[in-house]
């Protein structure tokens, strides 16, 4: 039997209509305190810091309904409220946060991450990664430091790192960029005092068994699968080569996600009146 739904059609006022509702831009739901950004972030599963201009994504910065975000560094007093929650919320180990999609900051829910861990992680330990060429000494350097000394603030990390130098810092940042991507290394607080400083850890020893238990669970391509569902509930349609850019992933292994997903009944096709393409959207569950 065919299982895969019938095409649906959506006005371009309806699209932005739901999306507004689920970026929390329209609804009295807006994000003014931690606990309220914490809840956006588990509602909707991962969302970014500062939003992506490239494409329609949920972020802290548009849930936000006061002005100024951009201001940040003349008016760092005010700006408090929502700086600081890169920091204080895995301080506290409230979710997850690292610059993963599109190499921008993205909280992560506990309940999304073992989904992105299985997704992103190359299960293999990073003395074997490096022993076959596979990751530069700089990111081997930073690994030993925090598996050796625990949990690391920028400040410290780079002076354990290397002599001072700009080639030195740059290299770091380098590192840390591809270290998170690959989830081995996340923010793990940080200071709040001047301009902020990250805490950085090792993904396995920081984030909580019980979640580390269930990412090893997980294979692949069926994580690759619930981060696209859980995606197309947020932004409600989204292309297939939507999906591989923000994501990162191929688009044939993509083409085949989303054929799986079509065929069980987890998604379906849809035509947005006023746009040209192919556009998927989820179904619900009953």
């Amino acid at each position: 039997m065919n299982r895969i739904a019938a095409r649906r059609i959506l006005t371009l006022t309806q699209l932005e209509q739901r999306r507004a509702r689920n970026f929390r831009r329209c609804d009295g739901r807006r994000v003014r305190t931690e606990d309220e950004a914490l809840a956006f972030i588990n509602e909707a599963g991962f969302v970014s810091l500062m939003g992506l201009a490239e494409t329609e994504f949920p972020s802290l910065q548009m849930a936000d309904d006061r002005e100024d975000w951009s201001d940040y560094q003349q008016r760092t007093l005010k700006a408090q409220w929502w700086w600081a929650w890169k920091q204080t919320l895995p301080g506290r180990k409230a979710c997850y946060y690292a610059k993963i999609l599109r190499g921008r900051g993205t909280f992560i829910s506990w309940r999304m991450f073992p989904y992105f861990h299985a997704a992103y992680a190359t299960g293999r330990d990073i003395e074997d990664d490096y022993r076959l060429g596979l990751v530069p000494r700089a990111d081997k350097r930073v690994m030993d430091l925090l598996a050796e000394r625990g949990p690391m603030d920028t400040h410290a990390l780079r002076l354990a790192f290397a002599p001072r130098s700009r080639e030195n810092t740059r290299q770091l940042e380098r590192a840390l960029a591809r270290l998170q991507a690959s989830f081995r290394v996340c923010c793990a607080g940080g200071s709040l005092e001047g301009w902020t400083l990250h805490r950085w850890a090792v993904v396995e020893r920081w984030v909580p068994p019980r979640v580390m238990a269930r990412a090893s669970s997980l294979g692949r391509e069926q994580a690759m699968a619930e981060i696209v569902v859980r995606y197309l509930r947020t932004v409600v349609a989204a292309s297939p080569a939507d999906i591989a850019w923000l994501f990162g992933w191929e688009r044939g292994l993509v083409q085949r996600l989303v054929h799986a997903l079509l065929a069980a009944g987890r998604l379906r096709e849809a035509e947005i009146e006023g746009l040209e393409g192919r556009f998927l959207v989820s179904v619900r569950r009953p």
